[in-house]
């Protein structure tokens, strides 16, 4: 687990954050390098409590560790990191994807908590990026190959590629946005691979006929959508000749 320490800044004179990773934090499992697939029904207690230690538990104890120093200054702008698999989710990742899921909501709760002080906090779920941390999958050009094949835009994303989303949410450029997860994964709907027969292709899923009840439903939901609106627009005409007059 990262061990945490505050230091006294001789130029500010305000307290500081170090985050370093002890050798037992490095070999922590491999929850943080390669994150082997392991299922629940197999998962030992250890595994489990490892790497939410690594990846929750150490997100809450900086964000506790500056939390006097940032509201102190009325200002400041918190970047918690997640994971594309918190939303996505992936098979026989049950631990590593709680954790990241847990800290969206985290972070997400920090934002209406801090908000008064001025602080924004926003967190990152990043896709695939080649890092040490995907040594393992890189390494393995056919790992490599089906992985950028789930990516619509067909490749890994670079570190740079990460750092530039990160810099906006600290900027001004986002003073208006906190508690927000921002999403870099190349497109909104990340493509999660799943065995062939379990998953139609697109010709098979336009040529497989309905039941009559099914499309009886979906015109019907149609038909509202298109009501709905249709009202909507009416309602919008309506207040604004009323305001021009």
């Amino acid at each position: 687990m990262p061990m945490l320490g505050a230091r006294k800044c001789g130029t500010c004179n305000h307290a500081h954050t170090d985050l370093a990773a002890t050798p037992s934090a490095q070999g922590d499992s491999h929850a943080h390098r390669g994150r082997p697939h392991e299922g629940v029904q197999t998962m030992r207690p250890s595994g489990w409590q490892s790497t939410t230690r690594l990846n929750l538990d150490s997100v809450m104890h900086v964000c506790q560790t500056v939390s006097e120093h940032l509201i102190e200054r009325g200002s400041g702008s918190v970047i918690n990191m997640a994971s594309a698999v918190a939303i996505t989710s992936m098979k026989d990742m049950t631990h590593y994807v709680a954790a990241k899921a847990a800290v969206i909501g985290f972070t997400k709760s920090l934002a209406l908590e801090w908000a008064a002080h001025g602080i924004r906090v926003n967190c990152m779920s990043p896709g695939w990026t080649a890092t040490d941390m995907t040594s393992v999958e890189m390494r393995d050009p056919d790992r490599r190959k089906e992985i950028a094949a789930q990516v619509p835009l067909g490749r890994w994303a670079s570190p740079q590629e990460m750092a530039a989303p990160a810099v906006f949410l600290a900027s001004d450029a986002a003073s208006y946005i906190t508690g927000h997860n921002l999403y870099p994964v190349a497109c909104c709907a990340w493509r999660i691979p799943f065995p062939a027969a379990a998953c139609p292709t697109a010709k098979q899923a336009r040529h497989r006929p309905r039941p009559r009840r099914e499309r009886r439903r979906a015109h019907s939901i149609g038909a509202g959508t298109c009501c709905t609106a249709f009202l909507l627009i009416c309602s919008a005409i309506r207040s604004a000749v009323r305001w021009a007059a």
